[in-house]
C-alpha cells in the first residue's frame, strides 16, 4: 500500500541500544538503523513474506497484549519501518489508541479504501467544530463497513500551525527530518500499527530519484 509516497507494513520493544542516526521509529529504533543491528536481536527471523528483507520475532508485547508479530522493514539494509501485528479486537484497538493518545499523538488522516479524510484539509475549510464531526462520520462508516481503516497518528506538538499547508501531504513536504509517524490499521480481525518518519522517507526517495543520471 503506497499513500502519500510512503510505503508501510507491520512492532514492539526490546533490550537493544539506541541508534542515533536517523528520527526515531519506536522505542529503541530509530530509521536508518543498519539491518545487520537488528539481526543481533533475539529471536529475530527473516521473513520476505512481509518485505524482502524483513526481519520478524514473535510473542512481543504492546498495548497489554503479548502476542503482537513484530517486524523490521528495511530499505537498501536500512531501517525504514517497524511494526506489530496481531488480533483486532474492541478491548485491542481501544488499548492501542490510548497508548497513542498518551504518547500525545492525534488522527491526521483517515483512510477506508478509495476514501480519505485529512484533517489538515478540513480544518482550514470547514472550521474546527465541523471538521472534527466529518471526522467522526467517516470513522463510524469505515468502523460499520468492510473495507477496512487505516489512522495516521502525528505527535500533536509537532502539528502546531500545520493547517496553513492545506492537506497532509504538504504539511509532511514542508516538516522536518525528525517527523515521526504511526500508523494503526483494521482490517477484518487483524490489527496493524506502524512507524514510519515520514519526511525522512521522502527526503530517501528524492534522493534515489535525483541518482538517476541514465541518458534517453
Amino acid at each position: 500500500m503506497m499513500r502519500y509516497l510512503l510505503a508501510v507494513l507491520l512492532v514492539t520493544v526490546c533490550a537493544f541500544p539506541a541508534y542515533a542516526e536517523g528520527p526515531a521509529l519506536f522505542k529503541e529504533f530509530s530509521y536508518g538503523q543498519p539491518r545487520a543491528e537488528v539481526e543481533k536481536l533475539p529471536g529475530v527471523l527473516p521473513c520476505d513474506e512481509i518485505a524482502p528483507g524483513a526481519l520478524c520475532r514473535q510473542n512481543q508485547s504492546f498495548a497489554g497484549s503479548s502476542d503482537w508479530l513484530q517486524a523490521f522493514v528495511f530499505d537498501k539494509g536500512k531501517l525504514s519501518m517497524v511494526s506489530l501485528a496481531g488480533p483486532a479486537s474492541g478491548d485491542s484497538y481501544t488499548k492501542v489508541v490510548g497508548v497513542m493518545t498518551n504518547n500525545g499523538f492525534i488522527p491526521t488522516t483517515l483512510q477506508s479504501g478509495d476514501k480519505m479524510f485529512d484533517m489538515l484539509k478540513a480544518l482550514p475549510e470547514k472550521g474546527e467544530k465541523a471538521a472534527i464531526a466529518e471526522l467522526t462520520a467517516f470513522e463510524a462508516a469505515a468502523l460499520n463497513g468492510d473495507a477496512g481503516l487505516t489512522y495516521t497518528f502525528i505527535p500533536k506538538d509537532a502539528l502546531k500551525g500545520a493547517a496553513k499547508y492545506g492537506s497532509y501531504a504538504q504539511f509532511v513536504f514542508n516538516a522536518p527530518e525528525s517527523l515521526r509517524a504511526t500508523e494503526l490499521e483494521l482490517a477484518g480481525d487483524e490489527m496493524f500499527v506502524r512507524f514510519i518518519a515520514p519526511r525522512a522517507a521522502l527526503n530517501d526517495m528524492k534522493q534515489q530519484m535525483e541518482s538517476q543520471k541514465e541518458s534517453f
